[in-house]
């Protein structure tokens, strides 16, 4: 992939006006359907022994889908071709030691929704095979809920651009209360969003690339359309039929972090 770095940056002041008015106009624009997939990649761990073991990179493909005031996205498998099983079985770096690591082998994982309206995020995480070969029950999982108040994260937008896959994009940061990174995205700012998902719900333009640290996380854009006709039904998808546990109200917080 090339990019195209543009040399001029937008002074400070006219990109937070920009944003402010990105916040408003996807509360207005949110008609817009949008279907987007991304290229995921996770470096994992497993924990053997009591120790830390680097894992080889999982791949997914990531579907969202967005109309209106809702967000719903899911993960898309792309190791149960080389995994048909859910077994990942790998050698420790420097030993002779196998390992054998479990994945979930459900078609659509970590599904989850977002409702910008009632401010309620909603995710369902399949259990992993128990055994080798072990079968799973559709639908068994855990079912989490959080609720949360705008405006929530305190992005830092960057005198940054760049054209990403003939996308002007926008550089910008998330920091956690305690200033530890959670995000490093390029965004478009010609494409509102009411927010995002993977926790990022205040992200206000369709995001194109980013780096969550604490996910172990790479994601990259594929493709998207503003011309698929969303059923209503895709926010709630079947998995979700069930008992919810509520976890926590994310209330706005503050970070240090500048840049």
């Amino acid at each position: 992939m090339q990019l195209k770095i543009k040399t001029n940056k937008p002074n400070r002041i006219s990109i937070i006006f920009l944003i402010l008015i990105l916040n408003i106009f996807c509360l207005s624009v949110s008609g817009q359907n949008i279907y987007a997939t991304y290229s995921r990649k996770v470096k994992g761990l497993s924990v053997i022994e009591g120790k830390s073991i680097s894992i080889p990179i999982i791949e997914y493909k990531l579907h969202v889908f967005v109309k209106k005031l809702k967000v719903y996205a899911y993960d898309e498998p792309l190791y149960l071709e080389k995994y048909p099983d859910g077994n990942m079985k790998y050698t420790i770096e420097g030993t002779n030691q196998q390992i054998n690591h479990f994945l979930s082998i459900e078609p659509k994982q970590n599904l989850e929704t977002i409702d910008f309206d009632s401010l309620i995020r909603r995710y369902f995480i399949h259990n992993p095979p128990p055994t080798f070969n072990g079968k799973t029950v559709p639908c068994e999982g855990r079912r989490e809920y959080f609720k949360f108040i705008r405006p929530y994260q305190p992005w830092i937008f960057l005198d940054e651009s760049k054209t990403i896959q003939g996308i002007e994009c926008q550089h910008a940061k998330l920091y956690s209360s305690t200033n530890e990174l959670i995000c490093d995205a390029w965004f478009a700012t010609s494409i509102p969003i009411p927010g995002f998902v993977l926790g990022l719900t205040d992200l206000p333009g369709l995001l194109v690339e980013c780096f969550l640290p604490s996910l172990s996380t790479n994601l990259s854009l594929l493709s998207y359309t503003t011309e698929l006709n969303i059923p209503d039904e895709t926010f709630w998808p079947a998995c979700f039929n069930g008992n919810f546990t509520f976890r926590s109200t994310l209330k706005p917080y503050t970070t240090k972090m500048t840049q």
